[in-house]
């Protein structure tokens, strides 16, 4: 029996065992030789206080002011410092959140929390291998068969720093990663009840699914559509019910009024925070500041009219829809306010698409390496290390690469595959790599 399967569902079975394993593992023991919060003691504390009514210790008496929305010079209310020495952690950075996903979190206050961050870790744990899997599943939607790329695409999400850098930050990016991963699978196979999930989940948790709705548009996904607003609408309604409208009150007093600002540290991987560091302006002139956002909302325009021209072939489930996705969510993550190596995630479900692309040509394959690469090892969160830019932007530059090979295939539609596949499933349908 070889060490390596040829065949290719044996060895994808192999690579999705192997993924579980590395991820089960060298990820817990990490923090039995590290222990660190990241972001969880904000979500926890949230949690606290919503279990217990007191809405007015969600959010804190103020963040920083203008222009620099600096989440953590701000200052927590007598009542929030109060919550957390009783329930035995200390604050680092506020809650930002919006309260409907403050109410989504509530469970976590059922149990102390030395276990909640347990559980924590735990399902950012589980929703690493979830999006391992389905970045796998992508390439073989590509080529239309079980092909071992898939596989290996697995392994290399599931073992890159950048995936242990994500779950390590404590936040709820690698959730919406996988829910990004379920909402492209629901879309792609037509199954309302999976998308829809996936959409409302990633948009509560983060603003990540929001980008994809225009691929449900061209895809023709009424059902989807209509079961996401009657959720949101749900899920709005209850948050307003349980929360009370001065909660959303604190919450657009206290976060929503600066959210839009940028800030120029170096982990800010946005192209306004490279502005700000480049041209050492707070905040940036309007010779700046008007042609970039006019640009930006150029680009989102031409970008629904390919998409909408091209609907046939993404409609088909192969790699135009891959990268209808990809384009979608790096213009969002280069375009916003601000993006940290943790919202990555988002991306991590298409690597397998990228590295399917890269298999075209050799230009392509050159872009698709440097795209994973100068993400593998996030190099801007490096603490020791200091670049002068460009090169500090690396993360920036990956998205830029995604971007225009996202592009190109839109554009082109030349790609080399076989016959449209089905729903992506762990375990594919019979068959041997050519």
């Amino acid at each position: 029996m070889p060490l390596v399967p040829r065949d290719p569902v044996r060895f994808n079975r192999a690579c999705n065992v192997a993924a579980a394993l590395w991820l089960g593992v060298v990820l817990p023991a990490s923090y039995l030789a590290r222990p660190t919060l990241g972001d969880f003691h904000a979500f926890y504390a949230a949690a606290v206080a919503v279990r217990g009514g007191e809405w007015d210790a969600v959010y804190p008496a103020r963040l920083a002011d203008k222009p620099y929305f600096i989440y953590w010079a701000f200052e927590l209310k007598p009542r929030q410092r109060e919550l957390a020495a009783r329930h035995g952690f200390d604050y680092v950075e506020p809650f930002i959140q919006p309260p409907w996903t403050a109410v989504l979190l509530a469970p976590l206050a059922w149990v102390p929390y030395r276990a909640a961050y347990a559980g924590w870790v735990a399902a950012s744990v589980a929703c690493a291998w979830v999006v391992a899997v389905a970045a796998g599943r992508s390439a073989a939607a590509c080529a239309g068969r079980p092909v071992r790329l898939a596989g290996a695409v697995t392994l290399l999400v599931a073992c890159s720093p950048l995936a242990f850098r994500i779950v390590r930050s404590g936040n709820v990016s690698m959730m919406a990663g996988a829910a990004v991963a379920a909402a492209l699978a629901g879309l792609r196979a037509d199954r309302a009840g999976r998308a829809a999930a996936g959409l409302v989940v990633g948009g509560v948790l983060k603003y990540a699914t929001v980008a994809l709705v225009p691929l449900a548009v061209v895809l023709g996904r009424w059902r989807v559509l209509a079961a996401v607003a009657a959720a949101g609408l749900a899920v709005l309604g209850l948050s307003l019910a349980v929360a009370g409208p001065a909660a959303f009150a604190d919450f657009d007093r206290t976060v929503a009024a600066t959210a839009g600002d940028s800030v120029p540290w170096r982990v800010n991987q946005s192209v306004w925070g490279f502005l700000l560091r480049v041209t050492g302006a707070a905040p940036l002139p309007a010779t700046v500041r008007v042609p970039v956002r006019a640009a930006q909302w150029v680009l989102l325009a031409g970008l629904l009219a390919i998409l909408w021209r091209r609907r046939t072939a993404i409609r088909r489930g192969g790699a135009e829809l891959f990268a209808a996705a990809a384009a979608l969510l790096a213009w969002l993550l280069a375009f916003g306010p601000v993006c940290w190596e943790h919202y990555l995630a988002y991306l991590l479900p298409l690597w397998g698409w990228l590295a399917w692309e890269g298999r075209q040509s050799v230009a392509r394959g050159a872009a698709a390496a440097a795209a994973i690469g100068l993400v593998f090892v996030p190099l801007p969160v490096v603490l020791w290390l200091r670049l002068d830019e460009p090169w500090n932007s690396s993360v920036l530059a990956s998205l830029a690469l995604t971007g225009g090979l996202a592009w190109v295939r839109l554009l082109r539609g030349d790609a080399r595959r076989g016959p449209a596949g089905e729903a992506l499933s762990v375990t594919p349908a019979a068959g041997r790599e050519d």
